[in-house]
Parts: structure tokens; C-alpha cells; sequence
């Protein structure tokens, strides 16, 4: 971020980068059952299913 003052140009920078994944707490109980089983799920015929619409006229 940069602020002028006094005719000189102030340049504020934070003195330690923040770690983003820091921030994350971690929700052990979120999946139930076996979390291996996520990456079989066919994602796109579910998504397809929801974007297909009729348009009455």
C-alpha cells in the first residue's frame, strides 16, 4: 500500500507474510464413512442433471 506524505511517497508492507492455511481448523467428524469413497463419485452426471432445464413457452 502505498501513501503520499509530505510530497514523499510512503510504501507500507506487512514485516511477516501470513500463512493462509493457518487460518483452517480442522472438522474430523465432516466426512462419515470412508473418505476413499469420495473419489469414486461421478461428479459430472450430477452436475449435468442440474443444468439441464425444460423452458416452458
Amino acid at each position: 500500500m502505498n501513501i503520499e506524505q509530505q510530497g514523499h511517497e510512503v510504501m507500507l508492507v506487512m514485516a511477516k507474510p501470513k500463512n493462509k492455511l493457518a487460518n483452517l481448523h480442522k472438522h474430523p467428524d465432516t466426512i462419515i464413512g470412508n473418505p476413499d469413497d469420495i473419489v469414486h463419485i461421478d461428479w459430472l452426471s450430477g452436475c449435468l442433471q442440474r443444468t439441464i432445464h425444460t423452458n416452458p413457452v
